[in-house]
């Protein structure tokens, strides 16, 4: 989408327009009486936007004013916040469309594109995104304009729709949603497989956790066992200490009674 900044033309026709300058809003009229050049000014815009006429893509020295040998059309448009420039000069010799193209004018003024139609204009068509088939049956229709549209061939007018909507870039945008959407699947099966991951580690964890429990457990009752070992180890130790006293003193009691027999019979 382009808005119209400003127009100067000088030769081109019968015009001599400086410094026509376009309202940001409204609706332009123009009127006059016929062959008053209200047509030349429109012209003028095409040409100055696609290198052709809306009646002829070729041979425009025909189209320079009586007595001058160079026409020039100067447009500034406005497209994407940017105010563009594009000064185009026909000349009956020599190089017969040469053209200057500013992208940013306002900016950079000292930036731009200069050559002929071969070299510049495809920069200007790209930087439009337009060609000239979309502005003439979407901006410039002439008298009869839509008949002539009509009597196109299907196909054609299929086309023209197309681009005047800018369809492929509608198509573009769908593949591009389409490859986002897939990324987008694929991201989120990662993150479900990582999660899915994340469970059974946590259930291995959890599983873990309880071996862990159960050979603490076997631990604390292998120390119990321990413990009370040992108190059954000093146990023994003590009653066997118990009875080997006791044999002693049993032995020396029989042994005390031995010699106090021995002496009554004496």
């Amino acid at each position: 989408m382009i808005r119209l900044v400003s127009l100067d033309v000088d030769g081109f026709k019968n015009l001599l327009i400086k410094n026509l300058t376009f309202p940001r809003e409204g609706t332009i009229l123009f009127m006059g009486k016929n062959e008053s050049g209200k047509s030349s000014v429109f012209e003028a815009i095409f040409f100055a936007l696609t290198s052709t006429l809306p009646k002829k893509k070729v041979g425009f020295t025909e189209d320079i004013c009586y007595g001058k040998n160079v026409a020039i059309i100067d447009l500034k448009f406005e497209k994407d916040g940017k105010v563009a420039r594009i000064r185009k000069k026909i000349s009956r010799t020599g190089t017969k469309v040469w053209i200057e193209f500013w992208v940013d004018y306002e900016v950079d003024p000292d930036n731009k594109e200069e050559g002929n139609k071969k070299n510049i204009d495809p920069i200007i068509e790209e930087f439009l995104n337009f060609d000239r088939d979309i502005l003439l049956n979407s901006c410039f229709v002439q008298q009869k304009g839509l008949d002539k549209f009509m009597e196109e061939e299907k196909q054609k007018r299929k086309n023209i729709i197309n681009k005047l909507l800018n369809m492929e870039r509608i198509s573009e945008m769908v593949e591009e949603y389409k490859k986002k959407e897939i990324k987008n699947v694929e991201v989120c099966e990662r993150y479900f497989g990582a999660l899915t991951r994340i469970e059974r580690n946590d259930k291995k964890k959890e599983a873990i956790k309880r071996k862990v429990k159960e050979i603490e457990v076997l631990f604390d009752k292998s120390e119990d066992l321990k413990s009370k070992h040992n108190i059954l180890q000093n146990y023994m130790k003590i009653i066997k200490s118990s009875v080997k006293m006791k044999k002693i003193l049993i032995y020396k009691s029989l042994k005390k009674n031995k010699k106090f027999k021995k002496s009554k019979k004496n």
